[in-house]
């Protein structure tokens, strides 16, 4: 089986959607992660499993 990712980013609030997907591309895992502005590494909003 071969299986991808996909990265997307909101362009209004700037959260990225990152997924891991099977090669029928459903989700199988994704996580949203806020913008920091300072540099520091983005908070996790939500864990999809």
């Amino acid at each position: 089986m071969q299986f991808f990712g996909r990265v997307d980013i909101d362009g209004r609030t700037g959260i990225m959607t990152v997924r891991l997907k099977d090669a029928g591309n459903s989700d199988l895992w994704s996580v949203d992660i806020e913008p920091q502005p300072d540099g520091r590494p983005g908070q996790l909003l939500a864990q999809h499993i």
